[in-house]
């Protein structure tokens, strides 16, 4: 795709299939640079299946870095951010594809 030293950035989490997928490579196309950004394996404590490493990495390519890291994991998502730290001044743009709450209380009602 050329030179994407000036090309805006995107941060996709759950990245490895799905909505997440179709977002990191439609934004690729269109000139990008792509943080795609998966935990790439299964929960135990949930009833389906995650995204997988091979899902994740058949996205790396022209424009698209990936990482592997669960964003409910504090430590992990530091370690993205700190590893993402080329491309974070020129971020322009953050998506979100996860679904999933896991042991989350209910939000309070605010009056």
């Amino acid at each position: 795709m050329g030179d994407r030293r000036l090309s805006p950035v995107a941060l996709v989490t759950g990245a490895a299939r799905g909505i997440g997928a179709a977002t990191a490579r439609r934004l690729a196309a269109e000139g990008w640079v792509v943080v795609a950004i998966d935990r790439a394996g299964d929960d135990p404590r949930l009833p389906y299946a995650m995204g997988t490493w091979a899902e994740l990495e058949s996205l790396a390519g022209d424009g698209i870095s990936i990482m592997q890291a669960d964003v409910t994991d504090a430590a992990a998502l530091e370690g993205v951010v700190a590893d993402a730290t080329p491309w974070r001044s020129r971020a322009s743009w953050r998506m979100s594809a996860i679904g999933t709450a896991v042991s989350m209380p209910p939000s309070p009602r605010r009056a």
